[in-house]
């Protein structure tokens, strides 16, 4: 009967650690987090970023004629203009004062032209 016993104990002993390590829950890896989110309707911005050369149409070497300080520029960069269309704005007072200058020039060789003249014709009867 002890040996009996001992064999049922034992029969018993192994179904509990059989029936404690089966129900035991397996390690399970953790799930990711997911959002569900309703999709909606918008405009999207495609670009790309691209190395390259861009070369004008046309290529115009641009020259003064005139010297000055630059006061306006009237066209956008990269724009199409006109031919004959004026691009700049110089400064014009060094002109206005150049124009100035030559007028005073003209007068005063006005009157040494019209002194001279007038020596000449006060001189000549003088001379015959």
């Amino acid at each position: 009967m002890v040996g009996e016993r001992l064999v049922k104990g034992g029969i018993i002993l192994f179904a509990l650690l059989m029936l404690v390590t089966g129900c035991r829950k397996k390690d399970e890896p953790l799930r990711p987090l997911v959002i569900v989110d309703k999709p909606k309707k918008e405009d999207v911005q495609i670009f790309g970023e691209y190395v390259g050369r861009i070369r004008a149409a046309s290529y115009v070497e641009i020259h003064a004629r005139v010297e000055g300080y630059l006061e306006k520029m009237l066209f956008v960069e990269g724009k199409e203009v006109k031919q004959n269309e004026p691009l700049f704005i110089i400064n014009s007072a060094l002109y206005k004062a150049k124009v100035e200058k030559a007028k005073a020039q003209l007068k005063k060789n006005e009157a040494q032209a019209a002194k001279a003249k007038r020596d000449v014709e006060r001189l000549q009867p003088l001379y015959e």
